[in-house]
């Protein structure tokens, strides 16, 4: 099985367990918020990661600082670490938040730009891609100089890629055949 799809099958675990007990909304705020504290602190980042550091320790060190967290949360987190899946939990969180918007009419927009956009402009994205695809969008915007300029969007499963690198490499295609 490919990691995606393993990602994939505990975001779907935990997503059905969340849904049953009423915590869909709980449950993602407390894997961002578990994803932001592991991104931020490196010596956590460090532990959870650690291949040498014992499963115990990891757990010890989990519970310690999510001790307000709900029961399914931290038990799920004790269940990857005791498979060593907590290398995949990004992978998982964002799986599960796909699952968790798609039952809302929501869907998250991974948005490519070259250099920052402007709140206005990050609305009249959020805007367009709503009205194209009937779901409330929520942008998460990456800057990235390499595309040149235009925007490259992740969505759904489909990508638009409207970035200037797209259509010189286009561009750069027709010339060479």
């Amino acid at each position: 099985m490919k990691t995606s799809e393993i990602a994939h099958a505990f975001a779907f675990a935990l997503f059905q367990i969340a849904k049953t007990e009423n915590k869909l909304d709980l449950v993602e705020d407390e894997l961002n918020e578990i994803r932001d504290v592991i991104s931020s602190n490196l010596e956590l980042k460090k532990v959870i990661s650690g291949p040498t550091i014992s499963k115990e320790k990891k757990k010890a060190v989990c519970g310690e600082i999510l001790k307000d967290f709900s029961p399914i949360t931290i038990n799920w987190l004790y269940i990857l670490i005791d498979l060593e899946k907590e290398n995949m939990l990004s992978s998982i969180i964002d799986d599960y938040s796909k699952l968790a918007y798609s039952v809302r009419k929501r869907a998250i927009a991974k948005v490519i730009t070259a250099i920052p956009l402007s709140e206005e402009q990050s609305k009249k994205i959020a805007e367009r891609l709503s009205s194209v695809s009937k779901k409330n969008i929520t942008l998460r915007e990456i800057v990235d100089p390499s595309i040149i300029g235009g925007i490259v969007v992740y969505m759904d499963g489909r990508v638009i890629d409207g970035s200037i690198r797209h259509q010189l490499d286009a561009l750069h295609q027709k010339l060479v055949i």
